[in-house]
């Protein structure tokens, strides 16, 4: 039989848009980013955001939460692709937002100790506990959880 073609268009600011489930019913649960340091993306994502490692090879690093706190629907799933290019991050994309099970105000206060970089300290916003941080790829994450 003939293979049915991926579908992929351009997004108008150039960023690949490819619709892949991951699970029924779910088109939109993975999402992929670029990392010029695999291994820092690593330990932010899974020892600051509490992520865990799916996958990972010279070239990716795979990351989401169990879906043992969030059992409305199918984590979202952050792939890391390495490159050596610069991080063109474009003008339409601004930041991910990232629910967790921790309080935010803890999360903030072991923050505190490393050196991660903190743009927006913790805040009440649309009924949670929300705080915006900086990955080491540049890339800016909103964290929202319980207050």
């Amino acid at each position: 039989g003939s293979e049915k073609p991926q579908m992929t268009r351009d997004e108008p600011n150039g960023i690949p848009v490819k619709s892949v489930a991951s699970a029924p019913g779910d088109n939109f649960s993975r999402f992929s980013l670029k990392s010029k340091d695999l291994q820092s993306t690593y330990e932010f994502y899974t020892t600051v955001l509490g992520m865990d490692c799916k996958a990972q090879d010279d070239t990716m690093l795979c990351l989401r939460y169990d879906n043992d706190s969030f059992t409305g629907g199918v984590s979202t799933t952050l792939v890391f692709d390495a490159t050596t290019e610069e991080l063109e991050k474009g003008d339409c994309f601004d930041h991910l937002a990232i629910t967790t099970s921790s309080q935010v105000n803890n999360l903030y206060g072991k923050l505190k100790e490393t050196d991660c970089t903190v743009f927006m300290k913790p805040t009440e916003m649309f009924g949670k506990e929300v705080m915006g941080l900086v990955d080491p790829n540049g890339y800016k994450v909103v964290v929202a959880g319980e207050k």
